[in-house]
């Protein structure tokens, strides 16, 4: 099938839909304005091998490799990425602290790790590995990546630059209600585990609105009273 190349020698890849079964709401909407998805450091690990070898099996033995996947992610992406399953057969990885081929490349490693580790010796070559070009509601865009140029590219890729302090975000910034009160807002990330198996699905933004000075948290009355004052 004949390709078209663009300016930097890669082909031009078919865009893959995937339509999530989970609300992905704000936690991965907020990727769309970090610059982390036109950066193209959004990926997707795919089981789809492991759910075709397994059949009818499959749907059994979910939860098990669910359980095993998240662990494994959990374990490599320590150093602050993120995950969460968006699919049945697929997961959304972001590793701000990687370039974007370092982190195709990563997520390939991931996937063939995971791959051995179910498949054994007939384990296929990992190949299920996406870069995200767009998140909106349940609806995800992706492409295919080019697997031996990510590995390439990512052997001589710089390393991600932190901001300076300058540019860095005020940790904090009170408001004045409208009752006169100095107030800010505490946000922070918080595991989400499966009820049944207690494996971590991802994260969830747990808000507190807090009382200058002191940070004396408001209650949910005191909460419901802003919105009237």
């Amino acid at each position: 099938m004949a390709s078209t190349l663009v300016a930097d020698g890669l082909e031009t890849r078919p865009s893959v839909e995937r339509f999530s079964t989970h609300e992905l709401g704000p936690t991965l909407e907020r990727f769309q304005t970090s610059g982390l998805l036109e950066e193209g450091r959004i990926n997707l690990i795919g089981l789809d091998a492991i759910a075709e070898r397994l059949g009818d099996r499959w749907e059994g033995r979910q939860e098990q490799i669910y359980h095993h996947v998240e662990r494994t992610l959990t374990r490599h992406l320590e150093g602050g990425g993120f995950f969460q399953r968006v699919s049945p057969t697929d997961y959304l990885v972001v590793q701000p602290g990687l370039g974007k081929y370092s982190a195709q490349a990563s997520c390939l490693r991931y996937l063939r790790e995971l791959l051995s580790h179910f498949l054994g010796g007939a384990a296929p070559e990992a190949a299920d590995v996406m870069e995200v070009t767009s998140l909106s509601g349940g609806r995800i865009l992706a492409t295919e990546i080019d697997r031996a140029y990510a590995i390439s590219a990512a052997r001589s890729e710089p390393p991600v630059v932190a901001p300076e302090p300058d540019d860095l975000p005020t940790p904090w910034n009170p408001f004045v209600a409208a009752d006169g009160r100095t107030l800010r807002v505490s946000c922070q990330l918080e595991p989400v585990f499966e009820l049944r198996t207690f494996a971590q699905i991802g994260f969830r933004i747990a808000r507190r609105v807090l009382l200058m000075p002191g940070e004396i948290e408001l209650s949910p009355q005191e909460l419901r009273n802003l919105t009237t004052a």
